[in-house]
């Protein structure tokens, strides 16, 4: 009659033990989920990276082939007009690369992960949708009045996009506990907004600029203002690229397995 006591005083105390690292996010194993969640991010970095890298090709060819334009009476060499248009169609790879890394992010675990995974995945289908159009109307397919109204969209889009984005890795950060992730990704989303807040303000201030200094001939006066505007808003756009960038890298570090834990 007195053994069974020790059992009855056991239980209550075993379940609790038993219970607790449910309770709690289990590193290794959580991590694990997250492999697909990694893969996407990594296609996401090199496909960025790729694209910048691109976009500064693109910006030093221009100038060598409007150099050779005016300097040389032939005009520029075929090879570097090939190279242009290479370059141009190569756009399509990394963006598309890209595309399949935000959907590979919709595979991470928890639900109010998934919710901001799908926000950001439909965002990128607009903005890529939108810059498809505009790449038909620039090419010389009419659009019809709707251009503008398209090249908004698409640029809301964007901008809704990475909102989303960093929201999710803080969320991501937040369920396995990285406090680095939730800095990062929150630090990255100031940057962003200060960036979109500062580009409105700026171009309507260039806007205020250029119609004032219109009806008078003081464009002296006028680069005098407006391009310490350019040049900052350069210097903000180089940091929030590099900050996002910085952002993936960290989240790749952080959702890579640990077997030690």
């Amino acid at each position: 009659m007195s053994e069974p006591l020790p059992e009855k005083d056991f239980n209550p105390f075993a379940t609790p033990a038993i219970a607790t690292p449910a309770d709690n996010f289990q590193p290794v194993i959580d991590l694990a989920r997250y492999s697909t969640v990694r893969i996407g991010l990594q296609l996401i970095y090199y496909s960025v990276a790729a694209l910048a890298l691109m976009v500064i090709s693109l910006v030093v060819l221009s100038f060598v082939v409007g150099g050779m334009q005016t300097s040389g009476p032939g005009g520029p060499p075929p090879v570097a007009i090939i190279t242009i248009l290479i370059l141009g169609l190569g756009f399509v790879i990394p963006s598309v690369t890209a595309l399949v890394g935000f959907c590979m992010c919709a595979a991470c675990p928890h639900p109010n992960e998934k919710s901001l995974a799908v926000m950001s995945i439909i965002a990128f289908f607009l903005n890529f949708a939108a810059a498809f159009l505009g790449g038909l109307a620039a090419g010389g397919i009419n659009v019809g009045a709707l251009s503008t109204l398209i090249s908004l969209i698409g640029n809301m889009a964007g901008i809704a996009c990475l909102v989303f984005f960093c929201l999710l890795l803080k969320r991501i950060g937040k369920n396995i506990g990285s406090e680095l992730m939730q800095k990062n990704s929150k630090s990255t989303l100031g940057w962003f907004i200060t960036f979109i807040v500062v580009g409105i303000g700026g171009s309507f201030a260039v806007g205020v600029l250029a119609y004032a200094f219109a009806s008078s001939r003081g464009l002296s006066g006028f680069s005098m203002l407006a391009i310490p505007l350019a040049t900052g808003m350069l210097v903000l756009s180089l940091g929030t690229f590099f900050k996002f960038l910085s952002m993936l890298r960290s989240s790749i570090k952080e959702l890579s397995p640990r077997t030690n834990a």
